[in-house]
């Protein structure tokens, strides 16, 4: 009888060190999740913040500057800025696009925050034709791989 109860204590004792453990782990997996997602979200929005006065140059070009911009070479000035120089930020917005929607695909992004950044992507590639353009020359002959997408239209979404 008294090896029965130490046989039941044991398997007793057993299954809570194993579901405490697994708590334990499961708890430590979803702090480092926060936290990684906490350190993807303040670096993304850095880079943003970064490229955002650019973007907003690009988004308030007249039809008269978007002609003047096709037609320019990379020396050109547009405004204040090179045609090379604006292509050079906007590919790297295509980079930090791609790399919000890497993060969001192995499931490191919050859906409501990867909603969120969509939406922006999308309001700013359907704002603006040179950035719509670019991004066709961008994923011309495969070129789409080379932002770790599995399709071409994965990234942005044309209304």
């Amino acid at each position: 009888m008294i090896e029965y109860v130490n046989g039941i204590s044991a398997i007793i004792l057993a299954s809570v060190a194993s579901y405490l453990a697994y708590r334990h782990n499961k708890l430590t997996r979803e702090l480092s999740n926060d936290n990684l997602q906490k350190q993807l979200f303040t670096e993304f929005n850095d880079r943003y913040d970064k490229l955002n006065e650019i973007i907003q140059f690009i988004l308030d070009l007249s039809k008269e500057d978007i002609a003047k911009y096709k037609q320019s070479k990379s020396e050109d000035k547009i405004g204040e800025y090179t045609q090379a120089f604006i292509k050079s930020k906007i590919n790297d917005y295509f980079n930090l696009c791609s790399e919000e929607y890497y993060w969001f695909s192995k499931n490191r992004i919050d859906d409501r925050i990867w909603n969120s950044w969509e939406k922006g992507m999308n309001d700013i590639y359907n704002s603006s034709e040179i950035i719509r353009d670019q991004w066709k020359e961008e994923i011309q002959n495969e070129g789409w791989k080379s932002f770790y997408l599995e399709a071409p239209t994965d990234l942005f979404k044309k209304e």
